[in-house]
């Protein structure tokens, strides 16, 4: 695996958990839906499930969409809130950690996005597709 989730929570989360806000992991908040603990109100008794890739590449791309829900919801919370450090510290940290884990899956795999080609033309990779990759066929 590439990544070590407590390793990784360990470097980001250790300089927020005791703020104001009380964030939660990147984990959590995607199951959530929410990263702000003290914003999140469950639905009756149900909890969140638990989100596995089958795959170390499934994993990984977790763990990128993990860190891109933190960005976006961080992000939010600083449009109305510019000036609080901590909290743009803690984004940075996302948008850094979002950017190794991009870099290695699309070493290993293929490109996420279309702005990430690195050629002369706008020619995708002859990598398959995802969807080719599992079978399916679209006509």
């Amino acid at each position: 695996m590439f990544f070590d989730n407590q390793n990784d929570n360990d470097i980001i989360i250790n300089t927020i958990i005791n703020n104001s806000n009380n964030l939660v992991n990147p984990t959590l908040g995607l199951q959530r839906g929410n990263i702000f603990n003290n914003e999140y109100k469950a639905y009756k008794n149900i909890k969140p499930k638990e989100l596995n890739g089958l795959t170390e590449k499934d994993n990984l791309l977790l763990k990128i969409s993990e860190l891109d829900f933190a960005i976006i919801d961080l992000g939010l919370y600083l449009d109305l809130n510019k000036d609080d450090e901590v909290m743009y510290n803690t984004f940075k940290s996302y948008v850094e950690k979002y950017k190794e884990y991009k870099k290695i899956y699309e070493e290993k795999y293929n490109i996420l996005c279309q702005d990430n080609i690195t050629n002369d033309s706008y020619v995708w990779p002859n990598k398959p597709w995802p969807v080719e990759m599992r079978g399916i066929k679209y006509v």
